[in-house]
């Protein structure tokens, strides 16, 4: 898959534009969706949301959380 990067001060936010199967391009109506989104909140944790749909299925998976230091 092959995305595209937006950074801004409160996050990083990355989603899929095109996608491909060694070096032939695929069809992009189906290629997987995703609007991944990471941050740090105000108590300096690092947090993100990944969900991942496909046309005609709807969502596959989603997954969210967060990474603290132990």
């Amino acid at each position: 898959m092959i995305g595209m990067l937006k950074a801004t001060p409160e996050r990083l936010t990355m989603g899929i534009v095109g996608w491909r199967m060694g070096q032939l391009p695929l069809p992009a109506f189906l290629a997987p969706r995703s609007v991944a989104h990471e941050s740090v909140n105000a108590n300096g944790v690092f947090t993100f949301d990944v969900p991942i749909a496909a046309p005609l299925l709807g969502r596959l998976t989603r997954y969210k959380g967060e990474l603290q230091l132990s």
